[in-house]
């Protein structure tokens, strides 16, 4: 579950699980203890991004310039809700951080 040591970064990615390790190993979804209904939001938050990002053609400054910052800004709030929630789930024992999307200016 763990890679190296109590640390998770909850970020999206295409064809891969939003949980990661710091040193920037994927690590798998359904390994952690989580509720079946936050797994499955996690799952749909990450699926949105390759979504969102396969109809940019896979580039990011496309992505930005088509959405808008403001959806941007609702994709990140509710990645951060998330991990927050992951983190209440986990316990105290793990840390729980969150990477945002990046908006380029």
């Amino acid at each position: 579950m763990f890679c190296c040591g109590k640390h998770v970064k909850i970020e999206a990615e295409v064809c891969a699980d939003p949980v990661w390790c710091l040193c920037g190993a994927n690590l798998e979804l359904d390994a952690f203890p989580l509720s079946e209904e936050l797994t499955e939001q996690l799952w749909e938050w990450n699926v949105q991004y390759g979504e969102w990002l396969e109809e940019s053609d896979y580039d990011d400054d496309l992505l930005v310039q088509r959405l808008g910052k403001e959806a941007i800004e609702d994709f990140n709030r509710r990645g951060k809700e998330l991990a927050m929630r992951v983190r209440k789930e986990l316990g105290e024992d793990v840390q729980v951080h969150f990477s945002p999307l990046k908006m380029r200016e």
